[in-house]
């Protein structure tokens, strides 16, 4: 028999949810927010902003910089039929902690207008991209195991190393 060892990893699994409203999400024409990112997340340098609002208004979104309190993306769009709208902020973000402000604007107001309604989310981070370096393969030839990866928690893995060369018979 090999001998057996105990591999301790971090796994995590990326989830994505998608909802899909067939009407308006508030029947009282109020309740212009951001649905996503949510405060506090990591985003991508584009992120794609979603939320809800009133049906024909236009949205403006700055991602503004919170370390020198800058704008350093924007993104625009329409709110649709069903109450929801989505736009994808551009020029690509860098690394840092971003807050994002959305502007709802009415049909013939002008933004900073005081019937716009401002929704906003703070502390979104920016990592950056993680350098690619090539290097062996993780697990050894020689090894067979099972692992499960679970969504953000601990993976356990039993492996059990086999003898190469020849063996007695």
């Amino acid at each position: 028999m090999g001998n057996l060892r105990m591999r301790l990893a971090l796994g995590a699994a990326v989830v994505g949810l998608g909802v899909a409203l067939g009407a308006p999400a508030f029947a009282d024409g109020g309740g212009f927010t951001i649905t996503s990112p949510q405060s506090g997340s990591t985003i991508p340098s584009n992120p794609t902003i979603r939320g809800t609002g009133t049906p024909g208004d236009r949205v403006a979104v700055d991602a503004v910089n919170q370390q020198r309190n800058e704008v350093e993306g924007t993104c625009h769009t329409t709110v649709g039929a069903n109450g929801t709208w989505a736009c994808t902020i551009s020029p690509p973000l860098k690394r840092g902690t971003y807050r994002v402000v959305a502007f709802e604007i009415p049909p013939g107001s002008t933004r900073g207008a005081e019937d716009n309604e401002v929704a906003e989310v703070r502390n979104l981070t920016v990592r950056g991209q993680l350098p690619v370096t090539p290097g062996a393969d993780p697990m050894p030839a020689a090894t067979a195991g099972l692992v499960l990866l679970t969504g953000g928690g601990m993976v356990v893995a039993a492996t059990r190393n086999r003898r190469r060369g020849r063996h007695a018979a």
